[in-house]
């Protein structure tokens, strides 16, 4: 959760203050935050392979320069994303490659190469 409202964080740093004199190691004071911007990239879904048991996934994408990026992404949500924007999920609760390889994708990934958001191309 990100707290932005002044006002709202000095309440809050006031009470950590009070906390903060009885366990200093524990409480940290808040500090207002800047909305994060997105780095968006674009690319064509080359494929999409997950585990429902341990809800690892790798999503592949082909980048405008031609190199494929295989990026880590959790199983389930990145699934339902995908059949949201493509009716991509089939029997068995798998991802019908078929249906999303070729399609282009915006996506973000993390400082970590984990994917954080997919979008329709603008």
């Amino acid at each position: 959760m990100v707290i932005s409202d002044p006002k709202r964080i000095a309440r809050l740093n006031a009470e950590v203050d009070k906390l903060h004199k009885k366990h200093p190691k524990f409480f940290q004071k808040l500090e207002p935050t800047k909305e994060k911007i997105m780095d968006w990239q674009e690319g064509t879904i080359v494929g999409f392979s997950g585990s429902w048991q341990n809800g690892l996934a790798l999503l592949s994408i082909k980048n405008s320069d031609g190199t494929i990026e295989h990026i880590h992404c959790d199983n389930a949500p990145t699934g339902r994303a995908l059949d949201a924007m493509f009716d991509c999920i089939g029997e068995g609760h798998y991802i019908d490659n078929s249906k999303i390889q070729g399609q282009e994708i915006r996506y973000s990934i993390d400082n970590l190469g984990i994917l954080e958001q997919l979008a329709f191309p603008e």
